[in-house]
């Protein structure tokens, strides 16, 4: 939030209200559900477990935010970026998904690397000979309407995160 803050306050302010605390984080196995890691924090002024929004939530929030302008481009794939040493600008190169002969070239003061577990942007921000992975994880995300539920006993209390750990590395599934 402190860059989106030097950005846009009442955009920061927005995101701060909008999303919600973790008071509790647990570690669970899959095989049997017992909990074999608890972190909790009882404190309401106490932040620092972080917080936690949807990305369609901070994506409604900053796109109602911007100017009606071409700022936002969806249906375009990231290819690469680079910073002006003097003036600190940022110019972002994209590939049109339907013409993928067209680039599309965008200057800007920040470009925020919003895209995904194997992200281009990080891809080229960190050095080449440190390699990125997703230590063989796949991360699954839905949506689910709780009242639809059979048994709804897996949905965690706001504020709360369970991930579900399984014997095999790398084998996870978190639930918000």
């Amino acid at each position: 939030l402190t860059a989106l803050r030097s950005i846009d306050t009442d955009v920061a302010e927005l995101v701060e209200r909008v999303s919600v605390p973790l008071r509790k984080s647990e570690i669970k196995s899959s095989i049997d559900g017992k909990t074999l890691r608890c972190i909790e924090s009882n404190d309401p002024g106490d932040d620092s477990s972080g917080k936690f929004l949807c990305w369609y939530q901070l994506q409604q929030i900053l796109s109602s935010a911007l100017q009606p302008c071409d700022i936002v481009k969806l249906g375009v794939e990231f290819i690469s970026y680079a910073v002006d040493d003097t003036s600190g600008f940022v110019t972002v190169t994209c590939r049109d998904r339907n013409n993928h002969s067209e680039h599309i070239h965008r200057t800007c003061r920040v470009l925020i690397g919003a895209d995904g577990v194997q992200s281009k942007v990080r891809r080229q921000l960190v050095a080449d000979n440190i390699t990125l992975n997703s230590y063989n994880r796949t991360i699954f995300r839905a949506l689910v309407d709780i009242s639809k539920l059979v048994d709804d006993s897996i949905v965690p209390p706001i504020g709360t995160a369970i991930i579900y750990k399984s014997d095999v590395v790398g084998q996870i599934f978190k639930v918000w």
